[in-house]
């Protein structure tokens, strides 16, 4: 029950503040004041203060996916001695991409797999459902997201 209250308090005081006076006074000393009650001694003048308006805000609809979820699961099938295998893996690692690794002549289970995915060779990637046959920097980069 005390996390309900909790939670609940500021949402019902919150139209409240939303209507909170803003008043402005500068002292004898040249300092601007803000607050919400004017001083005893100052001359103060009400000011309105918006706060957290989004005025000037561009928005998207559907709104753009963070980097951080457009990242996918990426599945490589592959071999040792594949030289475009190679370049993926340096790729993958220059950029610091996730990725798991099957290598097929090591793997039935894997090779099964490859087939089953239509592999006609390697590097086979797996990018969430999409296959890139080969590396290509480019071709990838778009399937990623990057």
């Amino acid at each position: 029950m005390r996390f309900f209250t909790a939670l609940l308090a500021p949402l019902l005081l919150a139209p409240a503040m939303a209507f909170a006076e803003v008043y402005k006074w500068t002292d004898a000393s040249g300092q601007v004041h803000y607050g919400d009650a004017p001083a005893p001694s100052a001359k103060a003048r009400k000011v309105n203060v918006e706060v957290n308006t989004y005025k000037g805000v561009k928005y998207t609809f559907p709104p753009p996916k963070p980097a951080a979820a457009r990242r996918q699961d990426v599945v490589m099938y592959s071999t040792q001695s594949c030289g475009y295998c190679k370049k993926a893996r340096r790729y993958f690692e220059a950029k610091d991409i996730p990725y798991t690794e099957y290598d097929i002549e090591k793997d039935a289970t894997a090779r099964q797999e490859h087939e089953r995915l239509g592999g006609r060779g390697v590097p086979l990637i797996q990018v969430g459902e999409q296959l890139v046959h080969g590396f290509d920097t480019a071709r990838f980069e778009k399937f990623y997201g990057k």
